[in-house]
């Protein structure tokens, strides 16, 4: 959890170094990219099951890996991995 916290800090604070690879800069926002971009979360009928894929790419010039993290008690009865 302090290494996450740390990462959160320097987000926040674009404390990133540059990435560049040969001549190329990357200039994007984020590492990753995702699709869908957002899952919104209404409309639905309590004890369903909802099922979506999420796909998460990486637009960076490098090697990037993401490590899932384990869920908050708060949601661990309604979301599973």
């Amino acid at each position: 959890k302090d290494i996450l916290q740390r990462t959160l800090t320097k987000l926040k604070e674009n404390i990133v170094s540059e990435q560049v690879v040969g001549t190329k800069r990357f200039e994007g926002p984020v590492p990753f990219k995702s699709d869908p971009s957002e899952i919104i979360f209404k409309d639905f009928d309590v004890e369903k099951v909802y099922r979506t894929r999420v796909t998460l790419t990486n637009v960076t010039l490098t090697i990037n890996t993401l490590k899932l993290v384990d869920l908050s008690e708060s949601l661990k009865d309604f979301i599973t991995l």
